[in-house]
């Protein structure tokens, strides 16, 4: 092999040009069985590896403390530094005292955009909540640090006297440049079901009806 091919594959050809597989470094992300970090247990099953254009990576998956589950997580952050972003039976960031997260969906993929940011739902659970997965809100920010954007019951920015409704579609949120586009349902005075929806943009943190 000549020094300007070494490192490399020979697949085949194509008429008289070599297809060549680059070699290149593999970094494992996450492991069953072994440490998932800001824990003290274990990753378990994985679900739902997500990579942006920049390589940063965000994922699901249970967690293990010996051979019991104890709840599952959300991480991301570069595959060799994944930071804990949320886990059930956590503080849930923007809520009171000893609320938690819930539900995590699991089963669902969370896009990590490409300037880092992150937008996900989740259930509650905590003093008066008696039905976690319908008791959900919509957090965003970077894996170090995120905020509550918006929880069902609260008031719907930009629509007087009505609030956010569907405890789903907080789950389909969609970031870019550090904004947020998702829908939800209202209900409150004045609203019937033809204005029942609505779409909300804007700033991460801040985003309003369009």
């Amino acid at each position: 092999m000549s020094g300007a091919r070494r490192g490399a594959i020979f697949l085949g050809t194509v008429g008289t040009l070599p297809l060549v597989a680059q070699a290149v470094p593999i970094t494992p992300v996450a492991v069953e069985k072994r440490p998932a970090p800001g824990t003290e247990a274990t990753f378990g099953h994985i679900y739902n590896l997500y990579i942006n254009n920049v390589g940063q990576v965000s994922l699901k998956a249970k967690t293990n403390v010996g051979v019991a589950v104890i709840g599952g997580g959300l991480w991301a952050g570069a595959p060799s530094n994944l930071r804990l972003v949320a886990r059930e039976g956590n503080p849930a960031a923007g809520t009171p005292v000893g609320t938690t997260f819930g539900e995590i969906f699991a089963n669902l993929p969370v896009p990590i955009a490409n300037d880092g940011t992150l937008a996900f739902g989740a259930g509650l659970a905590g003093p008066g909540i008696t039905d976690p997965f319908h008791t959900t809100g919509v957090w965003g920010g970077t894996p170090d640090s995120v905020s509550l954007i918006a929880r069902l019951g609260q008031s719907a920015a930009g629509i007087p006297g009505a609030t956010y409704a569907d405890y789903l579609m907080w789950i389909f949120s969609s970031v870019s440049n550090g904004r947020i586009l998702f829908a939800n349902r209202v209900e409150g005075p004045g609203v019937d079901p033809q204005t029942a929806w609505g779409i909300w943009a804007g700033p991460l943190l801040s985003p309003t009806v369009i």
